[in-house]
Formats: C-alpha cells, structure tokens, sequence
C-alpha cells in the first residue's frame, strides 16, 4: 500500500473552514430536494442526491465518502479543497478565470488530485516545494493521455495555486505555467465535429419492425403467458400444509387431466422439474425419487408431453403466418420481458429525439391522448422533464411536453405494462423516488438502484437487437423454404462491413432521427418543429458537420427532392395549370424560357428532365 503524501498545515493558518456550514452551497440544489441539502463539511459523508437532477446520473456520483481516505492529513486536504471548489468562485479575480466546480465535476476532481500528491510525494517532494522544472516533467510524462483529459488535471493543478491563501496547509508557491492557456498547454484543438454514428438504414429498419412487434403484440404475449402459468396452478414454494408427496402430484395429475394439459418437459424431451415443483412446492430431490419419476413417466404415457409454453397461443409475425416463438418458460420469459423493455426504449428514442436522461426520467402517466370536439384523436403528448447543464449551477430540470406520433405512445404504453407486472415479481421492492419510472430495471439486487444509469440502457437495447437475431434463426427453422426468404427480407439484421453485430448506443438513436428528418424536403422545417429549436444547430452541430459531409449530403438531397417537386410542377404547367406561390411567376418565365430554346419538352420521365431543369432546382 503507498504511504500518504506529506502534507503540511501552515503554523498560523489565516482562515480555516468552519465544519459545521452546509457543504453545497444551495445555488446547486434542485429546487424541490432544498430539504435535502443536510451534508456539513465535517460530516464523514457528503451526500450529493440533493443536486442530481438526472435520473441516469452514475451512483458512485451521489455521494463523497471522507472515510475512504486513510490519511488524515490527506482526508482534510482534499474536504478543503472540494469545499473551496464548490464555494468560491474566481472569474475576474484571478489570473486564469477558474470557474467554481458543480459538485458532480468536484467528485471526478477528488481521484486526480489525490494521484496528483502521490506522484509529488514519490519524487520526495512536498507540494509547496516543486517548480515548473518538476511541472514540466510531470506533464510529458502524462502525455499518453487525452487532450481534453490533461486540459483538467492542468486546471485541478493550478486551483492548488488559486486555493492555497484560503487553505490551511501549505500548497503551490508558483503559478503553474504562467499565463498560457491551458488548451494550448495540454495540445487541445476545439473540434466541433460530432462522431456519433447514425445508424444505416439497413440495420434500423429490420430492429425497429422487430420492436414494434415486441410493442404492439409481444409484451401482451409475455405477460398473458406469465399471467396464464400462475393462474394454472398454485405457484408453490413449498408443499402445503398437511399434504405429502403423493397427495400433491396427484392432485396435479387432477389439474392436468381437468384443464386438457399435457406434461411439461425440457428440450431434451424429460420432464421439466422445475414447472412441475413450482406448480406442486415439491423439491427437486423429491422429484427425482422412483416413486415421483414413475408416475409422471405413466402421466406422460396417458397425457402425453409438450415444451413448457407450446400450447400457448403466441402471436404470428406480422406479414406471415409463423408464430414468434413456440415454445419458452417462465423463467425465460421475465428475462424476454427486459429485452421487451430495451425495444420500447428504441421505439421512444428513435423516433421520437429524445435523450437518454429524458427517456429514463419518464414515469407513469406521462403519455397525454389529446381529442378533438368530435371526439378523435388529435395528437399525443409526453409529459416529462428536459435538462439543461450549466457550468455555474450544474444540471437543472424543467417540465416539458413533446408533441408525439401513436408508436412512440404505444411504447410508452406497452413499457408501462411490463413494469405492472414486474411490481408484483421483483425480488426487491422499487424505492419511494423510483416506483413510477417507466424504464426501471426488472432485475435488482438489495440496494441497487432501478433507474436505468448512464449506459445501462445501451445494454438492453443490445440485449434486444442481439435476441432478434437469435429468434429469427428460431422462427426460420419452423417456416417452410418459400417462407424464409420473406422472412429473412422482412427481419434480419445485417452484420457491419466488419462482419460484427452493430453496436448500439442511445445517442445514436436522437442523430439517426435527425439525419432522416432532415433528409425529408423542409426537413429543417421539420427538425425545428420536433425538437423545439429555432435555428439549425440540431443538424449542424449535433448530426454532424464538416468531415463528416452532413450539411454537402443533406444540400445535395434537397435539390433532388426540389428536382422531384419541379418535374411535377413542369407537367402540370404542359396541362395548362396555373403556378401559384411566390416562385409561379419564375418558374413560369423559366419554363417558357426552355420552350422556347428547346421547344416543348415531352413528358420523357424524371432523370432526363430533372438534368434540364437542374437550374431552377437550385
């Protein structure tokens, strides 16, 4: 274990923290959670839930934990320090115009000052005694990481020098690297591009017609199917009292004669154990006995046998006639329930921009169903919360409404269902703040949290993705050879130029829709309208520009669809239509320009045409 770095308190420290103040300063609070803001400097804890307002914020982030630091000396080092980050800020007052820190970017502070003073105290060296010599040395050596990543450690450094009259330890006596900036320090270059990929037509298409199943027909499927096996017996843990053995599989034996059931088994074709000691509360040694094997060997004899869920009715595919599953147990049927739950994610963000920490954030009730005086659908709304960050006050949220389409509703909807019944099955119960989350994790462990973290959410729309391609070799092998190549057309997912299954992520859902909705004639129009902005930065900024050929791409399809658009309006003129609109006039005098260069040009389809007329597009 390396020793603790050497720390020294200064003889007659001018200020000193007074331990009993609030930690956070109520300027990053959510406005809801003041009562929460109860973390003093001295407490061992900080706990920082009062300023997330992001549900998919990281928990590790939530709280600042003194306890882990063994060194005293140290331990009160880094509680000045964060304190100091938090609560002072230097714009106009020092040289370098540090910015006061949100406590989510004090915590990421917290590992690299404390590897910073491991590194000073292995060259046997105290903080106030290094110089720009040593600085210079540390930064070459640290050049293998990013840009970006030494633009911070170099301003975490220098809040050592900014911070050391307000500490009570002794700190930096120089000013590190002088007036340089600390981008051109560390070799950053600002670079506007957005990397995200958007996801090809090819591998989007073939998913989201598989999560619109799962929406529209596959969640009712899986919780029927769950609802049907508990309903069908008594769902036992264990034997109920006064019966034995005997008396409980005959009185199973009863239930499947009564309700026309066959014996469950397992793909091996021997009797499923676990269907039958769920239904029965008889154990597994048990049901391995002679007496327990003999009789269900003579009930499989008499009733005869099926795959756990064969008989249920599952729903076909849509544009075929096959099942789209044929058999499954309950088991495997919870975990199909959080695949189900990542296709609902997908419907919502691909269709509809949101982000992930806005798509996580919904909770029950969020979809609004707006009709009209005649009693019709009018549009649908989601209710929910946006949040913007702020480098002086860190996240906030604000209540927002989106203007939606019926699938992302139905999604909505249909991830409603599944958390219904996942409410009655979990093995731990959903805390106060998360009960009506809408994409709350089926499976937890005692204390961990439902929400759907930074991240988890590309799991389960992987998870999805992955299983689609699996199902599809299942459905193949029960279709007949005229059928599967419908199918396969219809619903399989083509690997990458790699050869590899794509890799999603929830970013590249709001880019992919942006990139489509743009490529649409107007389609600035529409981005604006969709996502609530009023220039093109959507498009510019977060679809990509530059090197990425966006905005030449998009340019190039507009004057394509402008092309389409005037090919019509030339045949409609030849009828003898008159054109309207602020362009009439031109387009007019254009075409009447051509006749009389070329003469009447014939109907002779839109390619040719659209060659001649490529001015007018423009």
């Amino acid at each position: 274990m390396p020793s603790a770095p050497t720390l020294e308190r200064k003889f007659s420290p001018d200020w000193a923290i007074d331990r009993n103040q609030l930690a956070i300063p109520n300027k990053f609070v959510i406005p809801d959670h003041v009562q929460r803001n109860t973390s003093r400097v001295g407490d061992d804890v900080w706990d920082l839930r009062c300023t997330i307002a992001r549900v998919n914020s990281f928990e590790h982030r939530a709280r600042f934990d003194f306890r882990t630091i063994d060194s005293e000396g140290e331990r009160e080092f880094i509680r000045e320090y964060l304190y100091l980050c938090l609560n002072f800020d230097h714009l106009g007052s020092c040289r370098w115009q540090l910015q006061g820190l949100t406590p989510d970017a004090a915590c990421s502070n917290s590992p690299m000052i404390r590897y910073f003073l491991r590194c000073v105290h292995n060259t046997g060296r105290t903080l106030y005694d290094i110089n720009q010599n040593w600085l210079d040395q540390w930064l070459q050596e640290h050049r293998h990481l990013s840009a970006s990543s030494l633009v911070h450690r170099i301003s975490m450094i220098r809040r050592l020098f900014t911070y050391e009259p307000e500490m009570s330890f002794q700190s930096l006596q120089i000013a590190p690297w002088g007036m340089r900036s600390a981008t051109k320090i560390a070799g950053y270059r600002l670079n506007t591009e957005n990397k995200t990929n958007r996801v090809p037509e090819a591998i989007y298409a073939p998913t989201l017609r598989w999560a619109m199943f799962m929406v529209e027909r596959g969640v009712d499927d899986l919780v029927r199917f769950r609802n049907n096996v508990k309903s069908t017996g008594v769902n036992a843990s264990s034997l109920p009292p006064g019966a034995t053995v005997k008396s409980a599989l005959d009185a199973y034996l009863s239930r499947l004669r009564q309700q026309h059931r066959k014996v469950p088994l397992v793909e091996g074709g021997g009797p499923s154990r676990s269907a039958i000691a769920r239904e029965t509360g008889i154990s597994w040694s048990s049901l391995k006995s002679v007496h327990c094997e003999g009789v269900i060997d003579d009930a499989i004899q008499e009733l005869g046998g099926e795959l756990e869920g064969q008989s249920f009715g599952w729903s076909n595919l849509p544009d075929t006639v096959i099942p789209w599953r044929s058999s499954t147990t309950t088991k495997e049927a919870f975990f199909l329930l959080g695949q189900a739950l990542g296709a609902c994610y997908l419907v919502v963000g691909l269709l509809s921009g949101m982000r992930d920490s806005e798509v996580t954030a919904l909770r029950r009730g969020c979809v609004k169903i707006v009709k009209n005086a005649h009693g019709q659908v009018h549009r649908y709304e989601i209710e929910g919360y946006i949040f913007k960050g702020s480098r002086k006050k860190g996240f906030s949220r604000q209540k927002h409404t989106w203007i939606t389409i019926k699938p992302v509703a139905d999604a909505i909807i249909a991830a409603e269902k599944i958390q219904d019944h996942l409410c009655g099955v979990r093995n731990v119960p959903l805390g106060e703040e998360e009960r009506d989350l809408i994409f709350a994790r089926p499976a937890l462990r005692e204390g961990n949290s439902a929400a759907m973290k930074g991240g988890q959410s590309n799991t389960f729309i992987n998870s999805f993705a992955n299983a689609c391609t699996e199902q599809l070799e299942e459905v193949c092998a029960r279709a007949t050879d005229a059928q599967i190549g419908q199918i396969r057309a219809l619903y399989s997912i083509p690997p990458t130029t790699q050869g590899t299954q794509w890799r999603w992520q929830s970013r590249q859902l709001r880019r992919t829709l942006a990139w489509f909705i743009a490529n649409q004639p107007f389609g600035v129009i529409a981005g604006m309208l969709q996502y609530g902005q009023a220039s093109e930065l959507m498009f510019e900024g977060y679809a990509g520009t530059s090197a990425s050929g966006f905005r030449d791409e998009i340019e190039q399809e507009r004057q394509r669809a402008r092309l389409t658009d005037i090919v019509a309006l030339y045949e409609g003129w030849l009828d003898g239509e008159r054109l309207g609109g602020p362009m009439g006039a031109k387009l007019s005098s254009e075409f009447d320009r051509i006749c009389e260069e070329l003469g009447e040009l014939p109907v002779i389809g839109a390619k040719p045409l659209a060659i001649t007329l490529r001015s007018s597009g423009r």
